[in-house]
């Protein structure tokens, strides 16, 4: 099993996980919020955002990305 988790509104529990290799917090079981964090989006520079689309334009218009 890769994922073993359940998810309510801003809580997800966390459970056993049973792969054997990977980043280490993996195994941390229990509760933790999520928090939606848009701000870095709405502070970030114009001319960094239009840079950013050009640079992954292609990528966005093979997976069907909105734009």
């Amino acid at each position: 099993m890769i994922f073993s988790f359940e998810l309510t509104q801003n809580l997800i529990l966390l459970k056993d996980n049973h792969t054997l290799s990977g980043n280490p917090p993996r195994f941390q079981i229990g509760e933790a919020n999520l928090i939606n964090d848009n701000d870095w989006q709405n502070e970030m520079p114009f001319k960094q955002r239009i840079l950013i689309y050009i640079a992954l334009l292609t990528l966005m218009v093979k997976y069907i990305y909105g734009i």
